[in-house]
């Protein structure tokens, strides 16, 4: 089911700054990620460099806009104080650090802890204090670490904001918060850094963290990103719906239904330290592909769109959507993941083709490319030979990056010569 994301009709009671496009650059936590990222904050910052990368830009959907958004329309980011100058905005923009985005795969390495990243982490220092960045009511959460602000009232639907690795908050549940108000201060043991959710509730009650769904905050914000996602080639193949490669020579020959992964990453101005490069291993928010051969019309589909996903990590399979998307890094890494750049592992075949989503349904783990697929006469689609497979990623802003990989489909046995 899809986020009707209502808007707030409360109108904005404090001024912010609206930087001019000539001077700056066109740029939910749930309550299992407050327990799973304290555990994970050191090995998920390992990172992983290659030469194999695909990074340059190219064409872009209709439906995505480019970096050339209308700052005038986004919201303060929450560690943005209310009337700072506009030489304080740039520096706030130039030194923006999101570690980690919407839709990131996060694990522990034996897989007994997976979930979805459904939020951004804002790298800030501890004791940084935070402002509401939309008026709303506080709904639950003051003393757990985290504060949620709604559109509405009481225990109506409605959307909001959850703001979490947080302490010293200042207001308590029902009360009434207006855009800009100091509503807490950042606190987390480990990379520090605020959480902050885009959250929906469409029933139940806003004190059962369960009920609250997250969907994707990027079109909300105003940030610098002229950087195109990273592709690894080549690609890797599996059986469908199993953790077993097809053989891995060149081209990687393969027969059946077949998972086609790729190892992607969001790079970009907002995404790594400005005073050591950390990062820069963000998820990407959109993948397509193609596959093309001699003797075939090329098959285009729609694979993963982030920005149509809702998360809700505490749900009953969560954890086997995750795996319905990923697939677990040290399957490719068995030895551990050093040097400074992470990707993850994207099963680009598990979805129906056509890039609607809500929530991800488990039965898109039995998607594949079916090599063995006949047409209404009974020939195959896809006939022994060779086949380009491209992928496309894009991030937010339409940033878009392309590779290709060759495999070899063999569905027909050879027989053996008598002599």
């Amino acid at each position: 089911m899809q986020s009707k994301d209502l808007q707030s009709d409360i109108p904005r009671e404090k001024e912010f700054l609206i930087p001019k496009e000539s001077a700056v650059m066109n740029k939910k936590i749930s309550f299992l990620s407050l327990l799973l990222l304290s555990l994970l904050s050191i090995s998920l910052f390992f990172v992983y460099p290659y030469s194999t990368e695909s990074s340059y830009r190219n064409s872009e959907p209709d439906d995505i806009q480019h970096a050339a958004i209308s700052s005038e329309e986004k919201l303060p980011w929450p560690h943005q104080r209310p009337g700072i100058s506009q030489d304080e905005y740039e520096n706030l923009i130039e030194n923006l650090w999101i570690i980690n985005n919407y839709g990131l795969y996060q694990a522990s390495e034996d897989k007994s802890l997976a979930y979805f990243h459904d939020g951004l982490d804002i790298v800030v220092e501890n004791g940084t204090k935070l402002y509401s960045v939309e008026s709303g009511y506080v709904k639950s959460g003051v003393t757990s670490g985290y504060i949620i602000i709604g559109d509405t009232e009481g225990d109506r639907p409605g959307n909001g904001w959850l703001y979490a690795h947080v302490n010293n908050i200042q207001f308590q549940e029902g009360d009434y918060i207006y855009q800009g108000d100091y509503i807490a201060d950042v606190y987390f043991l480990g990379l520090s850094h605020v959480h902050l959710n885009r959250v929906f509730l469409e029933n139940g009650s806003w004190n059962d963290i369960e009920n609250i769904n997250c969907v994707c905050p990027d079109k909300y914000f105003y940030y610098v990103d002229t950087q195109p996602p990273v592709i690894r080639t080549p690609f890797s193949y599996f059986q469908n719906n199993t953790d077993i490669f097809f053989e891995d020579i060149n081209p990687t020959v393969v027969r059946g239904d077949v998972d086609i992964v790729v190892g992607m990453r969001d790079q970009g101005e907002f995404a790594h330290s400005k005073d050591f490069g950390f990062g820069d291993r963000l998820c990407v928010t959109r993948i397509e592909y193609e596959i093309s051969g001699n003797n075939i019309q090329p098959v285009y589909k729609k694979s993963f769109d982030f920005t149509k996903i809702i998360i809700n990590n505490l749900e009953l399979y969560g954890r086997e959507r995750v795996f319905t998307v990923f697939k677990h890094y040290k399957i490719f890494h068995p030895f551990g993941i050093t040097g400074d750049k992470v990707f993850s592992y994207y099963i680009i075949t598990n979805t129906d083709g056509t890039g609607e989503f809500g929530k991800i349904d488990l039965s898109a783990q039995d998607y594949a490319w079916n090599t063995a697929a006949v047409d209404a006469s009974g020939n195959p689609r896809f006939p022994d030979g060779q086949y380009t497979i491209t992928v496309k990623a894009w991030d937010f802003l339409g940033n878009c990056s392309m590779a290709s990989d060759i495999v070899e489909v063999r569905n027909v046995k050879k027989g053996r010569i008598r002599r």
